[in-house]
């Protein structure tokens, strides 16, 4: 079994989404002086799509 489905299926929607943008960006980042810089710019709908979960989700957890 992958292991982000694992994580999917176990973690809080609200870990997923902090935790997605970090494991892209270290998956596919380039190291930098000051830490890892995204190789590709990640819009409003990728968030969502990376937590297998809404964008009106995302929306609410980072507004709070």
């Amino acid at each position: 079994m992958n292991i982000w489905i694992g994580k999917i299926t176990t973690q809080q929607v609200e870990q997923r989404v902090a935790n997605g943008p970090l494991r892209l960006v270290n998956q596919t980042g380039k190291k930098v002086p000051y830490g890892i810089k995204p190789n590709f710019p990640v819009t409003r709908q990728d968030l969502p799509e990376l937590n297998a979960t809404t964008l009106h989700t995302v929306d609410r957890l980072l507004s709070s």
